[in-house]
């Protein structure tokens, strides 16, 4: 019995062997393909209602340019998120766009980017943006959802360089 099992198991590993030496070509380019993709790309997941999308293709280190395309940033830590979690906003200011407030409410070269709260849901004090230039390398980010922890709040603020990720893309 033992010596069927042997002999079964070396019949497997031959025709495997085979299997290998006739495909490794294949292998060796998806092979290259996961690398190449896994150090130029990643997906991230909106688990909020925030952005209409669920699932993102983000693009590593090509930083959004303009109004409007979606960015992916880590987050800092604070009452709210860890470090290592992960954010894509849609890009609401670019460097030289002044951010100006009323009150509580919160614009971006006069256009309106929405209100800041008092409170998160959690009854956590929140602080509206301080108003100026937009830096250099700073991005505001925001969404159209009025429960979106963005720009318009100073725990979120700009979001520099060192904290962006990539450009993300929606997919579903």
């Amino acid at each position: 019995m033992a010596s069927q099992f042997l002999s079964r198991l070396a019949f497997v590993a031959r025709g495997l062997l085979r299997h290998l030496v006739r495909q490794w070509s294949g292998y060796l380019v998806v092979g290259a393909l996961a690398v190449w993709s896994y150090l130029h790309y990643r997906i991230g997941v909106n688990v909020s209602g925030s952005l209409p999308g669920h699932v993102y293709l983000i693009e590593l280190d090509m930083p959004p340019t303009r109004v409007g395309q979606l960015v992916a940033f880590t987050w800092q830590r604070n009452a709210f998120y860890r470090p290592e979690r992960l954010f894509i906003k849609q890009v609401r200011g670019v460097p030289g766009q002044c951010v100006t407030r009323v009150g509580r409410q919160v614009f971006v070269d006069g256009r309106p980017q929405g209100t800041a709260k008092p409170a998160s849901r959690q009854g956590i004090p929140l602080e509206p943006i301080a108003p100026g230039i937009i830096p250099c390398g700073y991005l505001y980010v925001g969404a159209p959802h009025p429960d979106s922890l963005d720009s318009r709040y100073r725990i979120t603020g700009l979001v520099g360089p060192e904290r962006i990720v990539g450009r993300a893309y929606e997919l579903f």
